[in-house]
């Protein structure tokens, strides 16, 4: 009995683990294309924009654009209740 709980429970994890890579990877990959255009684009975006061109979620959007700014990549603007946030990579 003790096996077969400890059998499914290594089950589990493995598929936890397997999941956490897969989401990791599509998370590095969306991290990628949004900098992509964020570069091509000189006038900017925002989350909405962005998010309906490269049919990513807006929360995925916005969660990146945070991690670039705390990493001082975007510079953002205000426009009304959006913010437009611009490729600005410090080097």
């Amino acid at each position: 009995m003790f096996k077969l709980i400890l059998k499914l429970i290594l089950k589990l994890i493995l598929k936890l683990i397997l999941r956490a890579i897969l989401l990791s990877n599509r998370m590095e990959q969306n991290r990628k294309e949004i900098i992509e255009e964020l570069k091509k684009n000189p006038n900017g975006f925002t989350v909405s924009e962005l998010s309906k061109k490269l049919k990513i979620s807006r929360h995925t959007v916005a969660n990146c654009f945070a991690f670039l700014e705390g990493a001082q990549k975007v510079k953002i603007r205000q426009a009304g209740m959006a913010k437009i946030y611009f490729w600005e990579d410090k080097k």
